[in-house]
């Protein structure tokens, strides 16, 4: 969803909440047959306003109308478990450990919450609905489904692309962790 986002058709996309398992479930129909091709016509128009470059990550720390999420387990974000990305274990200051997982369904991995419990889910962690987000984590695959999440309940949301991997192997920026050095 982030990268079409990006791309500038993030309007145009559509979201299969609980994917193909889901369909299924309710009996909908599906097809082996082989679908033709046609040659279509996007417009790619760049939505640079959607994601955030370390420096502007860092002139955000201070911020009150910011908050950051880190969408990483919580053995990542404290440090207790080393992130494979990273010479460096811990979070970027300041950032909300909200996990990627919780944000769908408890055992199902591919269907979101409804909306009530993903602003019940925000709410709970203490992000403002007035705040500006940016969500990251270890190389920004987990931090996809807490992007859709925000952009879904009208979040003003920005993507840290270089996520942790970018941010833990700069030694000029901080990290706070629980793990001693």
């Amino acid at each position: 969803y982030y990268t079409l986002d990006y791309a500038g058709l993030g309007e145009q996309v559509s979201m299969l909440n609980g994917g193909l398992k889901a369909w299924k479930e309710e009996g909908r129909a599906i097809s082996q047959d082989i679908t033709d091709l046609k040659k279509g016509n996007i417009d790619i128009r760049i939505k640079d306003a959607v994601r955030i470059s370390k420096e502007e990550v860092l002139a955000s720390l201070d911020k009150k109308d910011v908050a950051i999420i880190d969408a990483r387990p919580v053995e990542r974000y404290y440090g207790t478990e080393q992130d494979t990305n990273s010479d460096r274990q811990g979070h970027i200051p300041g950032a909300v450990n909200i996990p990627y997982f919780q944000v769908t369904r408890e055992g199902f991995s591919h269907l979101f919450k409804t909306k009530e419990e993903l602003h019940q889910l925000f709410s709970d962690y203490k992000i403002p609905e007035e705040a500006s987000l940016i969500t990251y984590c270890g190389t920004g695959i987990w931090a996809s489904p807490l992007y859709f999440t925000a952009r879904s309940l009208g979040y003003n949301v920005r993507f840290y692309d270089g996520s942790f991997q970018e941010w833990g192997n700069d030694e000029a920026l901080p990290v706070d962790s629980l793990v001693i050095e």
